[in-house]
């Protein structure tokens, strides 16, 4: 059994909250190449969660993000699953366990300023490594502008990680999350050529230049998905909530979302302790 504790972190309004709910809430996945997974929640914290997305988005509303003051680290909803899959149909069932906490993103957006925080965040950010085996990033943004604010953050994250020194075989997924929307849903296929090299090109070259091949990878993904294969429009619609932006389900009757758990499986698979 591969698997273990693995970070999901990134900036406010990435959708880190949502992809959790979209893996409580739907226990069937299948991937680009037809592989099925099931998911099987482990602990009450993911069943709440689970009871959370038929409350809240299944009803067209918006999920409240994790604040950076609202807890202390060992107080954050900790999420655990099983996810079964078999990898071909001449190969056994292989099963990965799942496990990690709901961070918040303003400790990702203080980063864009310094590697150096507080002492009270400094923890949150040491619990990214401790005991992980690796976390996924999830970005969201493309426009002008984005791809600074990447790199200052994710510059500063690795920074981190030299001072705490992570385990080399800690590996990296960097996520472009909402990919449903028209203008990145074409580049799903190859992430890292025609979104990242695209639009997020220092900071992909920041990562390849710091990090090792084999403990980085680029993905897409999209928690609310597509209407349909017919009909390729965004599964959301934008709204402005005190002042802020929020996504909600448009049809919540057919909710599929897009490659949810193909990040997690590169990191759990052969996976190898990064605890020093």
């Amino acid at each position: 059994m591969n698997g273990g504790n693995i970070a999901i972190v990134g900036p406010r309004k990435s959708g880190k909250t949502t992809y959790l709910a979209g893996l409580a809430y739907h226990s069937h996945h299948e991937d680009q190449q037809g592989i099925r997974y099931t998911i099987t929640i482990q602990n009450e914290d993911t069943r709440n969660l689970k009871e959370d997305a038929e409350r809240i988005l299944l009803p067209q509303k918006d999920f409240k993000g994790t604040k950076k003051r609202d807890k202390t680290v060992f107080q954050l909803p900790y999420f655990s699953f099983f996810i079964d899959y078999k990898p071909s149909r001449f190969k056994a069932s292989q099963r990965i366990t799942i496990a990690t906490r709901d961070y918040s993103g303003e400790l990702f957006d203080d980063l864009e300023k310094s590697s150096f925080l507080s002492n009270e965040d400094e923890e949150f950010v040491k619990d990214f490594f401790t005991n992980k085996i690796g976390c996924i990033v999830l970005l969201t943004s493309w426009e002008l502008g984005a791809d600074n604010k990447y790199h200052n953050m994710l510059k500063n994250f690795l920074e981190i990680m030299d001072r705490n020194n992570v385990d080399s075989n800690y590996k990296i997924a960097v996520v472009m999350t909402k990919c449903e929307r028209g203008e990145i849903w074409t580049g799903r296929f190859e992430p890292e050529r025609d979104l990242f090299d695209v639009h997020l090109k220092k900071t992909k070259d920041l990562l390849r230049q710091k990090l090792e091949p084999n403990t980085l990878k680029f993905f897409a993904l999209s928690t609310f998905g597509i209407l349909s294969q017919t009909d390729p429009r965004p599964n959301r619609l934008d709204r402005i909530v005190k002042g802020e932006p929020a996504s909600v389900l448009r049809q919540p009757e057919g909710w599929k979302p897009y490659n949810l758990i193909e990040p997690l499986l590169w990191i759990a698979q052969t996976s190898k302790s990064t605890t020093k």
